[in-house]
């Protein structure tokens, strides 16, 4: 399984606020933020007026980057 910044992927909540995709990924919050205008990076979604990044989005997105097929 992959680990981001030392931690299992698999070790993170179902729903990943931006802020901690952004700590996990060691990228800026706005660079989450332009991705996601440009159809890039894992898939998230909105929640009232809140975005959250499927924990299973992030897995998938990263075995693709990784050529894995388990995320």
């Amino acid at each position: 399984m992959n680990e981001v910044a030392g931690r299992r992927v698999s070790e993170l909540p179902d729903l990943i606020t931006i802020r901690e995709l952004s700590v996990l990924l060691q990228i800026p919050v706005s660079t989450l933020y332009e991705w996601r205008t440009k159809g890039v990076g894992p898939t998230s979604v909105k929640i009232g007026k809140h975005l959250r990044y499927p924990r299973s989005a992030v897995e998938a997105w990263l075995g693709t980057l990784l050529g894995t097929s388990d995320g």
